[in-house]
């Protein structure tokens, strides 16, 4: 966080984490700390006329699915994403409540990679795909394919606007059904099912 309050040192930065070891230490002059669990705070808190600028997660779940999950309640419940899905995504994996992580790179990413378009900075080959596009144009019978773009805010730290998740939302109630609901950059992503209704 520290490097984000540096790089985006004019914005006010809020970090919520229910440990408050893990909020011990950090300082800048912009941000301030709340403990909390984090998709509940968004939960309550997170609102269209007051939103802040961006989101950006960094705690070990699918947090757009899991706002999503608990702004409808009773209307949503999880499905999982269908086996024969991912056969042919790039390096998928086995995620909590039937989903799937995704990701270009079959090894570990520099801390720092500024996520360029046409190239890996870590490979230096041609990139593989786009994966917040590959999914996004992707169909599956029976689904809704919705995705978060995940945009990059500081080289290795990326987030979302919350205008963009609150547009999800709408999306997704305007829909109903069964959605294929990711959130994803250029390189990685994460993938669960919802069916609405």
């Amino acid at each position: 966080m520290e490097k984000l309050a540096r790089v985006r040192s004019d914005d006010r930065l809020v970090v919520v984490d229910r440990d408050e070891a893990a909020l011990n230490g950090l300082e800048a002059p912009n941000l301030r700390t709340v403990r909390a669990d984090g998709v509940e705070y968004l939960v309550e808190h997170l609102h269209p006329d007051r939103a802040p600028a961006w989101i950006v997660p960094c705690l070990p779940v699918h947090l757009a699915f899991e706002w999503l999950k608990r702004r409808l309640g009773r209307l949503g419940r999880i499905v999982p994403v269908p086996d024969a899905f991912g056969q042919d995504l790039p390096n998928p994996m086995a995620a909590d409540q039937g989903g799937l992580y995704l990701s270009y790179a079959d090894f570990f990413c520099p801390d720092d990679c500024p996520e360029p378009a046409d190239v890996c900075t870590h490979t230096g080959l041609p990139r593989r795909g786009t994966l917040f596009r590959d999914l996004a144009d992707r169909t599956w019978p029976g689904f809704t394919m919705l995705v978060l773009r995940s945009r990059q805010l500081a080289p290795g730290l990326g987030g979302y606007r919350p205008l963009d998740l609150f547009a999800l939302e709408d999306r997704a109630r305007q829909t109903g059904g069964r959605l294929l609901l990711a959130t994803a950059c250029r390189c990685h992503g994460v993938l669960h099912g919802l069916e609405i209704g």
